[in-house]
């Protein structure tokens, strides 16, 4: 496996249209911009999309890592959910390579799993 693409977005709520309302014209360069991104990504034809971000399990001493069977986000109060597949296998790997070379990696079944854990 090797890396075939790589990008950085922007990602205001104000882009989904249940929540935006009567702003979206305001990030219509944005929406525009993440499109052309999304074409892109889709013409890599990648096995696996990583996606870093910094709303999942962040901690100061260690990378964390989420990658179950499947991942939910949803944005509560408004009508917008999605569901993606996690790839655990890549996840095992990442965990794996980053212990045996020495820095600290966390790994977690879910989203909400390190808020339980470190409240």
């Amino acid at each position: 496996m090797s890396l075939v693409f790589s990008g950085l977005a922007p990602h205001p709520p104000l882009l989904v249209p249940a929540i935006g309302l009567d702003n979206l014209a305001r990030v219509e360069a944005s929406r525009q911009a993440l499109c052309a991104l999304s074409d892109r990504v889709v013409a890599s034809a990648p096995d696996t999309v990583v996606i870093v971000t910094p709303h999942g399990p962040v901690r100061h001493d260690a990378l964390g890592l989420l990658a179950p069977h499947a991942i939910r986000a949803e944005f509560t109060g408004f009508d917008w959910k999605v569901e993606m597949r996690g790839d655990v296998g890549l996840g095992q790997r990442i965990v794996s390579a980053g212990r045996a070379s020495g820095y600290p990696v966390m790994s977690y079944p879910s989203f909400d799993a390190h808020r339980t854990m470190f409240s």
